[in-house]
């Protein structure tokens, strides 16, 4: 098998080694630095005080990692590598590539590197020594590293997250188990939901609620990296050195195939290498087990919010039917019920759903419509947003949105845009909004990237 720093740098086509410095601070490298002083058998002058710094042009872009002068395993102990123009993948003997407008990274950040004066966007990517910490705690640091930017939350290191699980031993070689790492991260930030995969011994006789790609994709499009587990023999990227041994990996996006139909997750490997392809079925079949952190005040779970969702279109959509007294315009119970509907999941905070679908400036082409709609509208911190699109239609408009409370303990609608009419919470009482000329026109979908687009302008 190649080496840690081969399997990351062939991921990019162009590679050019800018430059190399020593004795970097790096705060992963500092904490596990004095177990290694002290409590493994390493000679003194092979140990430097601070990390080695490699700075890296891949594909025309600025990319850095940091290398341990020790390890069990791996010398790399965290980079920040821009996301790849294509991504390549495995399907039996058949080769695959996705190119950037197919690929969505949606726990990108852009990341600051002061000294260098240079922002790279991408997901932080950690691997561990092998000793102090294995692919369990490499996958709660990159979940509790994208939590610190996001949320405030506390940002620790791998042995820190080790010493907080496992009442002070450091040593972490051992992995830890799916219970071990809920309550770790539930003492870090919000709720912790866990999910049970198909490939689960247990999962006949579990009650927990399982995983699968529509949750895993609702999840991600929310922004949220997700603690998964597989066996390594299941996931294409060990190949022959795949076995029955438990993995922790991160899912941080997705991509879509030409159709727009979701055909992969995007996921860094902490102990292979960053931006791996894993395919929809192996989320389906293959999947063990799966651990979700909910931003603060959230406390509804995406299969309530959906089931919530559901019954409220069928009931508005009935209402809708009696206070028209005529046919709807669109039946909207009769496509979901003929499975014409595609759902497009995400939860999302009130300021983003407010500025993307109440926008005066209209940059977002959203209907006037609708945006009179939103613009009154009262809605919670967070929501569940809900976009329903015909299925086999190719641009990004939706012909309805449902958002659904995700910060009461149980869910219900704040929010119903029908192509007939729409439901809303004015000045706490909820007021129906009848009859339109466009109704049939739709809306586009709620697109994070532009609204940083928009404001990136206005800013420059």
């Amino acid at each position: 098998m190649p080496s840690e720093l081969d399997r990351i740098l062939n991921t990019y086509s162009g590679v050019e080694e800018v430059q190399r410095l020593f004795c970097i601070d790096n705060i992963e490298w500092s904490d596990e630095l004095p177990y290694y002083l002290r409590d493994i058998r390493t000679p003194r002058n092979n140990l430097y005080p601070g990390a080695l710094r490699n700075v890296y042009k891949l594909e025309g872009k600025i990319g850095v990692i940091d290398f341990r002068t020790q390890s069990e395993s791996s010398f790399v102990c965290e980079a920040y590598l821009p996301i790849p123009k294509t991504l390549k993948a495995m399907q039996g003997e058949e080769s695959v590539a996705k190119d950037s407008d197919e690929i969505f990274c949606s726990c990108a950040r852009m990341c600051s590197l002061k000294d260098f004066g240079v922002d790279i966007k991408c997901v932080p990517f950690f691997m561990p020594d092998g000793k102090l910490s294995v692919c369990a705690q490499a996958a709660m640091k990159t979940i509790i590293a994208h939590l610190s930017r996001e949320f405030d939350a506390p940002n620790i290191s791998m042995p820190q997250i080790q010493k907080k699980i496992s009442e002070g031993d450091p040593f972490g070689s051992d992995g830890l188990t799916a219970g071990m790492v809920h309550r770790g991260l539930s003492e870090i930030s919000g709720k912790v939901l866990y999910y049970i995969g198909r490939a689960n011994p247990e999962i006949e006789n579990s009650s927990e609620h399982k995983m699968d790609s529509s949750n895993l994709y609702a999840y991600i499009e929310s922004e949220l990296p997700v603690y998964l587990v597989f066996k390594t023999e299941d996931l294409w990227w060990w190949g022959d050195q795949g076995d029955e041994t438990y993995h922790a990996i991160v899912g941080i996006g997705h991509t879509l195939d030409e159709n727009g139909r979701l055909d992969y997750f995007i996921t860094h490997d902490v102990s292979y290498g960053p931006y791996r392809l894993l395919p929809v079925d192996t989320v389906n079949e293959k999947l063990c087990e799966a651990i979700v952190v909910l931003p603060p005040k959230v406390n509804v779970g995406f299969e309530n919010a959906y089931l919530s969702m559901k019954s409220s279109v069928f009931e508005f959509n009935d209402l809708l039917k009696g206070k028209l007294k005529r046919d709807l315009t669109l039946d909207v119970r009769e496509e979901i019920e003929n499975g014409e509907v595609v759902f497009r999941s995400m939860l999302v905070s009130s300021t983003k759903v407010k500025e993307w679908y109440s926008d005066p400036t209209d940059f977002y082409g959203v209907r006037k419509t609708t945006r009179d709609v939103y613009i009154y509208a009262e809605l919670p911190t967070y929501s569940w947003l809900f976009e329903l699109k015909e299925k086999g239609r190719r641009d990004n408009r939706n012909f309805a949105q449902i958002l659904i409370n995700a910060t009461e303990g149980s869910p219900k609608p704040c929010l119903i845009n029908f192509p007939d009419g729409a439901l809303r919470y004015k000045n706490g009482v909820n007021e129906m909004v009848i009859g339109r000329s466009d109704a049939l026109e739709g809306d586009p979908g709620l697109r994070k990237d532009m609204i940083y687009e928009k404001w990136r302008r206005i800013q420059g």
